[in-house]
Order: C-alpha cells, then structure tokens, then sequence
C-alpha cells in the first residue's frame, strides 16, 4: 500500500460516521493471554466469519492494514463468539492462523456494546490498538504487572488515534476515553486488574499526545515503558 492508498485507507474509515447500531452488554475490556488461559481460549474459541454488521466486515480489514503498518506486528486477527462475557484478546501464540507474531481476537459481544453507542468508531479501533500493543510487547518480551501492561496498552491506543489524527483522519477521541472509563475497575487485589478509569483515561490521553507530536511506534513504544516501569 503506498501513501496515496494508505491515505485513502483512512479517509474511507474517517467517513464512517456513527451509522451502524447493535446492542450488547459491556464488561472489563480486552487482555494478554498466556500460561492457563490461553490453552483454554485454544479449546474453546470460535471464530466467526462474518460480524453480522455488514459495513464493520468491510471496514476492518482496512483497520487491520493500518494497524499492522503502525506497530509494524503482523498477527492474525479474527472476531469470535465471547457470549456473554464481552471481551478482546491478544496472544504470543497464534490461535487461528499461522503468524509469528500471534493472534488478536475481538469478541462479537464487546463489537456490539460499542457499536450501541456514538462513539464506535474510535472505540472499536483503540480497543483493536490497546491488543495490537499486547502483540508488540509480546514481541519486545516485555513483562512487568498486569497493571502496567494494560496501561501501557491504552497509552500505544491513544498513540495510534493520535497518530492517525496527523494523517487528516478525524478522531472521536473522548469516545475511546468513555469506553477505557467504562472498562476500568478498581479491583486492586485482583491479579488482572486493568487500572481505574482515571488511570485508563490518562494512559490513553498521553499516548494520544505523543501521536499528534508526530512520535514513531518505537519512541511512543519506549516512552510509555518509562511511564509505567516496564
């Protein structure tokens, strides 16, 4: 793809506007699997083929490129069947295909919950950015607490909206900030803690302004690693 593409590319998902609708019930948002959960998430995940969304089958495919030209990974990607319990995932391992680089996986029920709301567009892009940056820390071998893992992730997400902004696409940015709020807890002790809200948002808002000032994947990468101690 050159730049006349690529540019081309973000135009057409800038244009989206918020036309698509569904419905679908929120819960704490996306993780790096590894270990234990992964070897279940081999046994039991079902891709599906289709999102039931005609204009999100279309679009994400061109999501996907631009994500892999922006953190410069190349992981499988597929959407699956998450029941009830909405949710997006990444892994070192690939899970439905054959890349080196792993697996992202994005879950039919967690599609619809933001897809309800105005703010989809840049929701359901951070939320594939947040696990891209998962499959880049795979790559890195970076390690660190959970907590610091997933802001770090949601730092890279607002980087990659920010860095998008510069090519002239128009970003809902505060849509992905109420979806990360939505998504954050404050269960402390829990070993997948993802961060408070707060925490969430101001992860994302950095990285958001490290990508408007034009940083590359790698200093944005290693800038939110000094930030969180990872």
């Amino acid at each position: 793809m050159d730049r006349r593409e690529f540019l081309q590319a973000l135009s057409a998902i800038a244009a989206l506007g918020c036309s698509a609708r569904a419905h679908g019930q929120s819960s704490t948002q996306g993780c790096a699997l590894s270990g234990a959960a992964m070897g279940n998430m081999l046994n039991s995940v079902q891709v599906v083929q289709s999102t039931g969304v005609p204009l999100i089958d279309q679009i994400m495919p061109l999501e996907y490129q631009l994500l892999n030209q922006f953190f410069t990974v190349n992981p499988d990607f597929a959407f699956f069947d998450d029941g009830y319990a909405p949710n997006a995932y990444a892994s070192p391992t690939s899970m439905i295909g054959n890349s080196s680089h792993g697996s992202v996986l994005f879950g039919i029920s967690l599609l619809q919950s933001e897809l309800s709301k105005p703010w989809w567009g840049a929701a359901i892009a951070g939320i594939s950015a947040h696990e891209f940056a998962h499959v880049a820390q795979f790559q890195m071998g970076v390690g660190g607490p959970t907590r610091s893992r997933e802001l770090h992730a949601d730092f890279m997400a607002g980087w990659y909206l920010g860095a998008k902004q510069t090519y002239g696409t128009a970003v809902m940015i505060n849509g992905l900030g109420q979806s990360l709020f939505n998504h954050g807890d404050f269960n402390f002790n829990n070993p997948s803690h993802h961060g408070t809200p707060q925490e969430r948002i101001q992860s994302m808002y950095g990285g958001y302004q490290a990508g408007l000032q034009g940083s590359t994947v790698a200093q944005a990468f290693n800038q939110g690693r000094q930030v969180f101690g990872i």
